[in-house]
């Protein structure tokens, strides 16, 4: 038993080393044009190599989510955009661009590590 607790600790101690706390953004007003800057959070001095990002919503019409001006996605009515890996930079631009959209709601999870 007392090797399967200090297993457990090491575990939750490997994978909780270095990672940002996930951050939530969620769009104030989804019928008019944004761009976000996000960032680690306040205090964050280690360089940035990862990023893990969600963007979910839902929405009476379409809209173009743009990340890091690399990628451009058209969503629709329920949308799931997801995106993990290698990242480089100070932090992630999220452009969101509604077209006919005048309800709904989007929500942006993000973390750096």
């Amino acid at each position: 038993m007392k090797q399967i607790v200090v297993l457990m600790g090491v575990v939750l101690l490997i994978g909780g080393c270095g990672r940002a706390p996930r951050q939530r953004v969620e769009l104030a007003d989804v019928t008019r044009p944004i761009t976000l800057t996000l960032t680690p959070p306040p205090g964050w001095t280690k360089p940035i190599n990862y990023l893990s990002l969600e963007i979910r919503g839902h929405l009476n019409g379409h809209a173009e989510v743009s990340i890091s001006e690399a990628v451009t996605n058209t969503v629709g009515r329920r949308f799931t955009i997801k995106r993990t890996g290698n990242y480089g930079g100070t932090n992630c631009i999220v452009r969101y661009v509604p077209r006919q959209v005048s309800s709904g709601k989007v929500t942006i999870q993000y973390a750096f590590d």
